[in-house]
């Protein structure tokens, strides 16, 4: 698992932004996420901290490799892919 995970693309926080952002974090509805974010439906790391909170809806969603269900009232918290970023 470790060797499949190396081998993963990496997405940095400039990719979830929109091209007007210059915070140091980024608010994005999940809904849009793959509007703004080619590949996100495929496994990728990040270098940055993530938090998802769910409210409401359902679905998977792959954290280190792991599936998770998601439904309501949830949150992950996802720390970056390696330590050196």
């Amino acid at each position: 698992m470790e060797t499949l995970k190396n081998k993963l693309p990496i997405f940095c926080l400039n990719m979830y932004r929109s091209s007007r952002e210059n915070e140091p974090f980024c608010v994005i509805r999940l809904e849009e996420l793959s509007k703004r974010v080619k590949g996100v439906e495929q496994p990728h790391s990040h270098s940055f901290y993530m938090l998802i909170i769910v409210l409401k809806g359902s679905g998977k969603h792959f954290i280190d490799l792991h599936k998770y269900s998601i439904t309501k009232d949830q949150m992950y918290f996802l720390s970056p892919a390696h330590a050196d970023f």
